[in-house]
C-alpha cells in the first residue's frame, strides 16, 4: 500500500498496490511459499499487524499486501540461499562434542553459560593454557546468545579468528561466559541479562562489572585461565577492575574482529584478554594478533605477527603512568587509597 496522509487519529488512506511482472514471473515459476524458509503471514495477521500501525485494510488490500510480502520473502529467499553457499571460513580441525549447559552446583557463580572442551594444537604460545569466551563470539558447533532469550537455539558453523588462533596456538576452549544481554548495561552492571548476574568470586555481593562479567569471574575464581570479552564502553576493563584481575583493551585493528557478535557500534568494538598474569594476557594476545583477510575493519598495515612476550623482558624502568586525578573525586576512600598505594607501588618499581 501506499500511505496518502495521516490524520490527527493516524489512520492513513491508501492506494492498491499494484503488483508488476516481477510478481507475475514469480508466481508462473511455481515457486510455493511452502519452499521459503521464512513463514508468509496469512490474511488474517497482515490485518492485524496493520491496525496495530494504525492502517485500515479492507480484505482485498490484505491479500494484495500479502502478494506482495511473498514476492519480497521469495527475493530475500534467494539472497540468503546465496550466502550460505559462500565458502565457509578455514577452521582448525579439531574434536568437538556440543557440550552442556552448566547446572547451579557446577557452576555456583553463574559464570558458565556454555561448558564443552575443544583440544587445540600439541604445541604453541597457549599450549597447557585453558580458555573461554564471552558469549558474543562465535564457536563452531556451540551455540551462541549475546546473553540473551532473543537468540536462543542459534549455533555459529564457523570459528571467530580469535577461536582460531587460539586452537593453532595450542589452547584448550573449556567454555563460553555469561555477559549481558546484549552487551547492554554500561559496563558497571555486570548481570543486566535473560542468563541472571555472575558473582564476584571475592564477594558475592558485589558486581563482577560487564558486560564481559562471566569471563571477569570465571578468571578470578581460577576456572580459566584466559577468557576473551569485547570491550567498548569499558566492558573488558571494568569487570578486571572489579575482579582484580588483568584486563587488556587491545589497539583498534590489531585483533580480528570477525565472528564476533554485535555491539552498538562495531567502529568502537573491542575484543581483548582477561587473565590473571601480564604473562598470560601477553601471550593471548600475541597468539591472536595481526592482519586477518576476513575482518573488513582492518587496514593492510596491521602486521601479520606481533611480539609481546619479548617486550615483558624490558620491564618497567623508564615507563611514565598517568594518573587522572579527577578520577578519584567521588570514590569511596577505601577505593581510594588501595589504587594510591598501587601507584605508590608502581612509582618505586
Amino acid at each position: 500500500m501506499i500511505i496518502d496522509r495521516l490524520d490527527r487519529a493516524g489512520v492513513g488512506s491508501f492506494h492498491p498496490i499494484e503488483l508488476g511482472r516481477d510478481w507475475l514471473d514469480w508466481k508462473k515459476s511455481g515457486l510455493d511459499e511452502r519452499s521459503l524458509m521464512y513463514t508468509v503471514p496469512d490474511v488474517d495477521e497482515v490485518v492485524a499487524v496493520a491496525k496495530e500501525l494504525g492502517i485500515h485494510l479492507d480484505p482485498d488490500e490484505a491479500v494484495k499486501y500479502r502478494k506482495y510480502l511473498m514476492q519480497q520473502m521469495a527475493e530475500l529467499d534467494t539472497f540468503v540461499q546465496a550466502r550460505l553457499e559462500e565458502p565457509k571460513p578455514p577452521m582448525v580441525s579439531a574434536a568437538r562434542n556440543p557440550g552442556y549447559r552448566p547446572s547451579p552446583e557446577e557452576d555456583p557463580l553463574n559464570a558458565w553459560i556454555w561448558k564443552c572442551r575443544i583440544e587445540g594444537a600439541g604445541e604453541g604460545l597457549l599450549a597447557g593454557k585453558t580458555v573461554s569466551y564471552k558469549d558474543h563470539i562465535a564457536v563452531a558447533g556451540i551455540p551462541m546468545s549475546f546473553g540473551s532469550f532473543a537468540l536462543e537455539g542459534f549455533i555459529p558453523d564457523f570459528d571467530a579468528t580469535v577461536v582460531n588462533r587460539v586452537l593453532k596456538e595450542g589452547g584448550t576452549i573449556i567454555g563460553k561466559n555469561v555477559m549481558n544481554g546484549l552487551s547492554g548495561g554500561f559496563g558497571t552492571g555486570g548481570g543486566i541479562g535473560d542468563y541472571g548476574r555472575p558473582l564476584n568470586p571475592h564477594n558475592h555481593d558485589h558486581v563482577t562489572g560487564g558486560s564481559s562479567s562471566g569471563s571477569a569471574a570465571a578468571v578470578a575464581a581460577r576456572e580459566v585461565d584466559i577468557s576473551f570479552g569485547g570491550d567498548q564502553g569499558g566492558s573488558i576493563r571494568i569487570p578486571a577492575a572489579f575482579s582484580g584481575i588483568v584486563g587488556h583493551k587491545p589497539t583498534f585493528g590489531l585483533l580480528s574482529h570477525f565472528g564476533i557478535g554485535f555491539g552498538s557500534d562495531q567502529s568502537i568494538d573491542y575484543t581483548g584478554p582477561l587473565t590473571r598474569t601480564v604473562e598470560d594476557a601477553a601471550a593471548a594476545l600475541q597468539a591472536t594478533a595481526g592482519y586477518d583477510p576476513y575482518d573488513p575493519r582492518q587496514t593492510r598495515d596491521v602486521p601479520t605477527t606481533i611480539d609481546v612476550l619479548g617486550g615483558l623482558a624490558d620491564g618497567m624502568s623508564g615507563l611514565r603512568i598517568g594518573v587522572l586525578g579527577e578520577g578519584f573525586d567521588d570514590a569511596e576512600v577505601d577505593v581510594r587509597d588501595l589504587v594510591m598505594a598501587a601507584v605508590d607501588v608502581l612509582a618505586e618499581a
